[in-house]
């Protein structure tokens, strides 16, 4: 890893998503904005060093606009700054497509970690500034394998899977001098966290998150991804931050999002949350037949952007009105804003939906009836396969993406 020097500037940022659509809307130019202004970021504040904690890509096999997207940030970043770089795997990413172009990457100071190695010093980085462990996205077997080669019987490393990632975490830190702050950048749920509730839901070995105790002896800063929302877990050692997505990828996420800047001036670190320009504003509207002018005015007032906004509306309706999504959509294309998705909510529908809510409540999520169902057929099978169980969390969000698009576009007619 290069750039050795006493003093040393780093950016962290996570959950790119490249490749993602919002129904049927690519966001390319969002994204293109996003890296562009990376760059700049980069240039003008003089980073030294880049890490990416994970979901680079929306999806294991991303579309051929996306790679392109990312092999032209990286070869610009290589070209036109003397920053390195060091991206992870996200749960979202193909560990291995991810890796595949390393040994050219590598000569252009990129460094990318896509499966967990049996071998904890794999992933384990020191200059003369820092120490960085970069832990990518893992499943449970992953783990295992670390645990098998250790000499833990697998059923017993399974019953007792923190203890075994503990381990790991020791045998990759505690030999090493701490002369210098330790950062573990790592793609997983930790603590207790605000999710945007549109990530997928990721446990080890049945546990929904990994405790902050876990880390406590390891690191003095966790800079993590997966959750979209920027959030701050921990400001005591370990300082504990997610850094958030640089786009909102859906309608119920904020706008507002940020990268962290870290600086370690003559031994010294300080963190500094950065605001990510917003190329392209999505607008959520609830509303009503009687307010929805007057509501839509006040949100179109002083709006300003690179790109045309994206707006959802959600009408309460005592009863269906005929061609009032023509209306709503006419108004927002005099202002330069697409309608994205229009979505009526009926009383009686709304009255419906609670009642379901309290019946959904006592039923296992759709991933966990899923568990048991493989379970059921393979006995045999300890766990799912990571390939099958990442095959079905793809089919998932896309029956929900249609599901919810056949409910607005039905509602337009």
């Amino acid at each position: 890893m290069e750039n050795l020097k006493k003093n040393l500037k780093i950016l962290h940022t996570s959950d790119w998503h490249l490749g993602k659509k919002l129904f049927k809307e690519d966001r390319l130019q969002e994204h293109d904005f996003f890296l562009s202004w990376l760059i700049e970021t980069i240039k003008s504040e003089a980073i030294d060093q880049l890490w990416v904690a994970g979901d680079i890509y929306d999806t294991p096999s991303p579309p051929s606009y996306a790679c392109r997207q990312f092999f032209d940030f990286c070869q610009r970043l290589s070209d036109e700054t003397n920053c390195s770089a060091v991206f992870i795997a996200g749960n979202h990413d193909s560990g291995k497509f991810l890796e595949a172009p390393q040994s050219i990457l590598q000569n252009r100071r990129i460094q990318i970690i896509g499966r967990l190695s049996p071998s904890p010093l794999e992933h384990f980085y020191q200059n003369e500034c820092f120490q960085l462990a970069a832990i990518p996205y893992f499943r449970t077997y992953e783990l295992l394998n670390y645990a098998l080669k250790k000499g833990h019987k697998a059923d017993v490393a399974q019953k007792d899977i923190l203890k075994i990632f503990q381990e790991y975490l020791e045998e990759m830190v505690a030999p090493q001098e701490k002369a210098t702050p330790t950062f573990v950048i790592f793609h997983h749920s930790v603590g207790e966290f605000l999710s945007e509730g549109v990530e997928q839901s990721i446990a080890l070995s049945g546990l929904d998150a990994i405790p902050v105790s876990c880390f406590e002896n390891i690191c003095d800063y966790l800079l993590l991804g997966h959750i979209h929302k920027y959030q701050i877990i921990k400001h005591e050692k370990p300082h504990i931050v997610y850094s958030g997505s640089p786009l909102a990828m859906r309608f119920s996420e904020s706008n507002e999002k940020f990268i962290n800047k870290i600086e370690i001036i003559n031994g010294v670190t300080t963190i500094e949350k950065v605001k990510i320009p917003n190329a392209r504003p999505l607008i959520k509207l609830k509303t009503t037949p009687e307010d929805w002018q007057e509501d839509l005015e006040k949100e179109l007032t002083h709006l300003s952007s690179n790109l045309m906004p994206w707006l959802e509306v959600e009408m309460k309706l005592q009863e269906p009105i005929y061609g009032l999504a023509d209306q709503i959509r006419e108004r927002a294309e005099q202002a330069k804003v697409k309608l994205l998705s229009y979505y009526p909510l009926l009383e009686r529908m709304e009255t419906k939906d609670k009642d379901e809510q309290q019946i959904l409540q006592k039923v296992p999520s759709t991933q966990k009836l899923f568990e048991l169902f493989y379970q059921k057929k393979y006995p045999e099978s300890q766990n799912i396969p990571s390939e099958v169980m990442q095959e079905f969390l793809k089919l998932l969000e896309r029956a929900t993406d249609e599901l919810r698009e056949a409910e607005r576009s039905g509602g337009e007619e």
